[in-house]
């Protein structure tokens, strides 16, 4: 009979303690997890007040550095006086499998406080800053802490590259059609896949590239002596919601023959150049027809354009999910 009341205590006991035990377990696990979060929030801020800005750029996220470019991050800093912050104690404000944040408000050397918001994600098994944010210190907005964007961000909206101008933008057209045109005449899409971005090269390959445009291929696609001053921008360069730049515009007769060749061409930043994630592009054949005048005599001009068929038609791009 003691036996059972004595195995009875025990597993009381255990019911009891087991709890505590896991509890004790998930906080400890929790404070290890929160202090490797801090270290790697500290450890970048130092590099950077170290001025070993490429180290600390990176050691970011992926996708951080597909939607910021160093120099961006540089002048980020610099705005915010926050160059020469080292470390300190940063707040878990959520902590999950895979994602995490954290928090602090931040007395810059001019006396300003900048609210500042780190959210990591595991990257290979590693965590990685994958956005910082700037809050306004004295606004605390209760959301639901899901990342929905990376890169920089200001009250969770993505900080916006700066954009090109027009004549910039059409030289970064031009050198995207050359670089196609050059790699369909020689059949070698090794070279164009190196230009392309490291977010699309992640998703693609040279093989994928030649499928794409095997039309391209079959149909002997060349640019007959296009020129920078051809290019017409439909409309201003813009950037779309994927932080992406977009390019729309129109180069006619770019083909050596009477058409218009219509091209829409994103691109991210990656080590401060513009890199293609993007291309879609068509080209529309036309036929001349002859005006007669009344007296049934020809007309050199003006000719009538009267689209024919779609020569060549190509939409191919990076997933940005």
């Amino acid at each position: 009979m003691s036996q059972i009341l004595l195995y009875g205590v025990m597993i009381i006991g255990l019911a009891i303690a087991l709890p505590v035990v896991l509890a004790t377990m998930t906080a400890a696990m929790v404070f290890l997890s929160t202090r490797q979060l801090q270290r790697i929030v500290n450890t970048f801020f130092s590099l950077i007040a170290l001025g070993k800005i490429k180290e600390a750029y990176q050691s970011t996220a992926f996708e951080f550095q597909a939607n910021t470019s160093q120099l961006e991050l540089v002048e980020f800093l610099q705005d915010n006086l926050l160059m020469n912050f080292k470390k300190g104690f940063w707040l878990c404000r959520s902590l999950k499998k895979n994602q995490a944040s954290l928090e602090r408000t931040i007395t810059n050397k001019v006396g300003q406080k900048i609210k500042l918001k780190i959210y990591l994600r595991k990257e290979d098994r590693f965590w990685k800053i994958y956005s910082i944010e700037k809050m306004k210190p004295d606004i605390f907005k209760k959301r639901e802490d899901t990342i929905l964007f990376s890169g920089l961000l200001e009250n969770g909206r993505r900080i916006k590259p700066i954009i090109p101008t027009e004549i910039q933008a059409k030289q970064i057209v031009y050198n995207t059609l050359i670089s196609l045109s050059d790699t369909v005449e020689t059949n070698n899409f090794a070279e164009f896949y190196d230009s392309i971005s490291l977010l699309w090269q992640k998703q693609t390959s040279v093989t994928d590239l030649e499928s794409a445009f095997q039309d391209f291929l079959d149909q002997q696609f060349h640019l007959s002596g296009i020129a920078i001053s051809q290019i017409n921008l439909i409309e201003p360069p813009i950037i779309n919601e994927n932080n992406w730049l977009q390019l729309h515009g129109q180069v006619p007769n770019a083909v050596g023959y009477p058409s218009i060749l219509d091209f829409n061409f994103q691109y991210i930043r990656e080590l401060e150049t513009w890199k293609l994630v993007r291309i879609k592009i068509n080209i529309e054949k036309f036929k001349t027809e002859a005006i007669h005048n009344g007296n049934g005599k020809k007309l050199t001009s003006p000719l009538q354009w009267i689209v024919a068929t779609n020569e060549f038609q190509q939409d191919f791009w990076a997933d940005r999910n």
